[in-house]
């Protein structure tokens, strides 16, 4: 059983592909949550129109719900989000991106609720998946693309997204939950969405983090660790600056 949460605003464009990706995945058991910042297009025409096709049964079992209210930003909404969310298993869907049919499989894999599955999502804007397996290492200056996760319910309810972080809390979540021992991430080389890569997490760069990345990497994953991630971090800028 899995919930998938869309966060949106004004995505009139892009939001009916996104959530007709979901509802015609072959899973009995899923729930689609749309948390809407109060859009002012036609992103509530087409949330309702789904919700009515859902009540006549066109798509089987499934669920859709939806909330349109102001927030405070994605991640207030992806909390909100979760908070709603009916099922032990919580995966995040941009309003611009959509699943493709191997997310079927992610359900045979999901067997452990103090562990987080990761597989992989293919960025349309790059041309090319993202990102494999991870190590320490490699999280210490990349993060896994929440499209990529299927998180349990109970460890997002236990660490919720930052909002301190308005980009990157993702990322920010990712490293806490890394660093609890008691939480394994599994890895599965299946590729579950596209990511548009279009997003503000793609296009901006959250300072505050950023600016304390050391220190993060440090408590989250260790001092050699945050020492090999400030070189490749600082290494990568100098290549994209030349």
């Amino acid at each position: 059983m899995i919930t998938v949460i869309i966060v949106s605003l004004n995505s009139g464009k892009t939001i009916g592909s996104a959530i007709s990706s979901v509802l015609s995945l072959d899973i009995l058991n899923l729930e689609l949550l749309v948390i809407d910042g109060a859009s002012s297009d036609k992103t509530l025409d087409i949330l309702t129109h789904y919700e009515k096709m859902v009540s006549l049964g066109l798509y089987g079992e499934k669920k859709i719900k939806w909330i349109s209210e102001k927030d405070t930003g994605i991640y207030d909404a992806m909390n909100k989000g979760v908070k709603m969310a009916s099922y032990d298993w919580v995966y995040f869907l941009g309003a611009d991106d959509y699943l493709l049919p191997d997310f079927g499989k992610v359900i045979n894999v999901l067997d452990n609720a103090n562990n987080v599955y990761y597989f992989n999502c293919y960025m349309s804007a790059l041309g090319k998946k993202h990102d494999g397996y991870f190590n320490a290492y490699k999280l210490s200056y990349k993060n896994i693309c929440h499209q990529s996760i299927v998180y349990p319910k109970k460890k997002l309810l236990q660490y919720p997204f930052n909002l301190d972080y308005k980009i990157v809390a993702d990322y920010f979540l990712n490293l806490q939950l890394w660093s609890n021992p008691q939480i394994k991430f599994i890895y599965t080389p299946i590729t579950i969405a596209v990511f548009s890569g279009d997003g503000i997490s793609s296009n901006n760069i959250n300072s505050k983090f950023y600016d304390n990345i050391f220190s993060i990497m440090k408590s989250n994953l260790g001092l050699r660790y945050a020492i090999y991630g400030k070189i490749v971090y600082a290494l990568n800028r100098f290549l994209k600056n030349r």
